[in-house]
């Protein structure tokens, strides 16, 4: 309403003085200052003051928008929901193309990381749905005796340590029941495009990249599957 008045009364020739000490909240320096440079000075000096507050609320905020994503990484957090939301789209007609194949025996080869516990490298042979021969790939090739393939500690509790969990229908179970249980916990999975097979999870704890965020190491169980070969369709 004041800069109204302003350029109201400095198109009409009041006198450049009275425009000048319109606002007494202006003080005695900037009156005289504005005096004594004519009556345009008092519009330009409002017009110069507002858009200087813009500029530094406008700055604080892309500060502040900058210090939240080096923080706490809210970027990342977003990418991370899109992503699982992404698998779970893709899930129901991946499995339904595995179902469609009718595949029952068949092999692949699998190699992980369980947090440093297991690193599972090895061929896998399944017929009918249940893990019969397991070839480790390293250091050298060799079969591996039944009663060798659960790890004696951690066998029955992490995935990756028990070779008996090697088939397309417990992986599948196994990305299901994260999907159900820990969601936040997925990271990363993609499906076979022929076989509809998960062929690649990571799975573990996300915490971001920021710095305010403690970053965990061995936070993750990986496994990938490769030179799948049907037996049976």
């Amino acid at each position: 309403m004041f800069m109204k008045k302003i350029l109201a009364l400095s198109t009409h020739g009041v006198d450049k003085s009275f425009i000048c000490k319109f606002d007494q909240a202006i003080n005695k320096s900037d009156r005289i200052f504005m005096h004594r440079r004519g009556k345009w000075d008092c519009v330009i000096f409002f017009q110069m003051t507002a858009s200087k507050t813009r500029l530094i609320t406008m700055s604080g905020i892309v500060l502040l928008l900058i210090l939240t994503q080096v923080l706490y990484d809210p970027i990342s957090s977003i990418k991370h929901r899109l992503i699982v939301s992404s698998i779970r789209s893709q899930l129901p007609q991946a499995r339904a193309t595995w179902v469609s194949t009718g595949i029952t025996d068949y092999t692949f080869e699998i190699t992980g990381d369980g947090r440093s516990i297991c690193r599972p490298s090895a061929k896998i042979e399944v017929q009918k749905d249940l893990v019969v021969k397991v070839e480790i790939m390293e250091p050298t090739p060799q079969i591996l005796p039944p009663d060798q393939w659960a790890d004696p500690d951690w066998g029955n509790e992490v995935f990756l340590c028990n070779y008996n969990n090697f088939t397309i229908t417990k992986i599948f179970g196994l990305l299901e029941q994260t999907l159900q249980n820990f969601p936040s916990s997925i990271l990363q999975a993609d499906f076979d495009t022929e076989y509809g097979f998960v062929n690649s999870f990571e799975y573990g704890i996300y915490v971001g990249y920021g710095l305010a965020r403690p970053q965990i190491g061995n936070c993750c169980n990986t496994f990938r599957i490769q030179n799948f070969q049907p037996l049976t369709k």
